[in-house]
């Protein structure tokens, strides 16, 4: 072949090409041709804004398309192309989806059982069918405080989740792991002890304590990344190391706690005793305090006094190292006073006594001016008392015990004691 025959030959190769491809373009979405199609018709009470060449799906996967639709009365007559060879039964459903919040809506079909028997070109009934249900349907039923709620919530989560693919996605990749413990989570919640409605209040108490608070949180995260990222150091390996000697550093410190246990008992009862000087002293206070305010002024003047009393104290050093001896012989005196005053400590009660009736009998006298009359009382003992054995008849005890003395009495010949 020539080059101008070859040219030729390639261009109607490359014609015949495009006209095949434009053919599979126009009608591609009748399926491709020489395939076999299935037809079911579906009555609807409504089909919303389903147009003919919309999807027809099963199971979410694209099974055929809106072939025509028709008006009968107040329905609607959609006719189906399905592709390939499976039969649709007796009890087959459909209904009309929405694919997109911008009106796109198909069809979803269900095909039914074999029990049922085949539906052989008859037409679904608008029983076994679902008219189109819009968003704006589904949201009609909400208040309009709901529905702006709503609105506020999608602006926000969508605002935060705008630029944060990465992050997004780290979120997804950890997601099993995370679905775990919201299904572990759920379980808690929905157990009958679960206050969740307190949880909620909780929540909402602690979530108004941060309005106005934004700026201070946004600088704690900022402070808290950094930390983190500390904690990351190495990959995390000295917070490892640290982790896995934990449990070790946790029982040391579980028997340490346990034996400041006792130190601790001692350190309560000790504050228990001191809390009443404690509270004394507190009292005490304000007039302690009182007392350093008003001894300011004396205070000043003890500089000249102490300049004044200087020559004097001087003195006073030399008397006292002449007072010396004295006060050595003061000591031993005091010395042996103290052996005597052991011996006499035991009747000193008795020599009170006796000084007290002294001061008794001679402080009064009667109208002859006599203080004291003393009266002699002859008693057995007053004879044979110098007889070396006792006298079994004796009324006294001339060594009477202490504090036993005024108890030894005797009646005299006249009467009385």
């Amino acid at each position: 072949m020539n080059p101008r025959s070859k040219t030729l030959g390639a261009a109607l190769a490359v014609i015949g090409l495009l006209a095949v491809s434009l053919y599979a373009a126009i009608f591609a979405s009748a399926g491709l041709p020489g395939s076999s199609r299935d037809y079911v018709t579906v009555r609807f009470s409504d089909v919303g804004g389903l147009r003919e060449g919309d999807d027809v799906r099963e199971a979410s996967v694209r099974v055929g398309r809106v072939d025509a639709i028709d008006l009968d009365g107040d329905e609607a007559l959609v006719r189906l192309q399905l592709s390939g060879d499976k039969p649709v039964y007796a009890d087959a459903t459909a209904a009309v989806w929405a694919r997109s919040g911008l009106g796109q809506n198909f069809v979803e079909l269900n095909r039914g059982h074999a029990d049922a028997g085949d539906l052989e070109g008859e037409e679904l009934p608008p029983t076994q069918t679902l008219p189109a249900s819009q968003l704006d349907d589904l949201l009609s039923v909400l208040d309009r405080p709901t529905r702006e709620g709503l609105a506020s919530t999608l602006r926000e989560v969508g605002g935060g989740v705008e630029g944060q693919s990465a992050h997004l996605a780290a979120f997804l990749t950890h997601a099993p792991e995370l679905l775990g413990d919201l299904g572990a989570v759920s379980t808690a919640t929905a157990s009958q002890r679960a206050d969740l409605a307190g949880l909620l209040d909780a929540s909402s108490d602690l979530a108004s304590r941060f309005r106005g608070r934004e700026d201070h949180v946004e600088s704690l995260l900022g402070k808290m990344d950094t930390t983190l990222q500390a904690l990351d150091a190495d990959h995390g390996r000295a917070l490892r190391q640290t982790l896995e000697k934990a449990p070790a550093a946790l029982e040391e410190t579980g028997r340490g706690l346990a034996s400041l246990e006792q130190p601790l008992i001692n350190l309560e009862a000790a504050a228990r005793s001191l809390e009443p000087g404690a509270a004394a002293l507190g009292r005490s206070t304000p007039a302690l305090r009182a007392v350093l305010r008003g001894g300011q002024k004396p205070l000043e003047r003890v500089p000249g006094v102490a300049d004044l009393a200087e020559p004097a104290v001087g003195e006073l050093a030399t008397a006292v190292g002449d007072v010396r001896p004295v006060t050595e012989r003061l000591e031993g005196t005091f010395t042996y006073a103290d052996v005597l005053a052991s011996y006499m400590s035991p009747y000193a009660r008795d020599i009170s006594q006796f000084f007290d009736y002294w001061h008794s009998a001679n402080g009064n006298s009667d109208k002859l001016g006599h203080y004291l009359r003393l009266g002699l009382i002859a008693r057995p003992e007053s004879i044979d008392g110098i007889l070396p054995i006792a006298d079994p008849f004796t009324h006294r005890n001339p060594y009477p015990a202490p504090g036993t003395a005024q108890l030894d009495r005797s009646n005299g010949l006249l009467g009385g004691n």
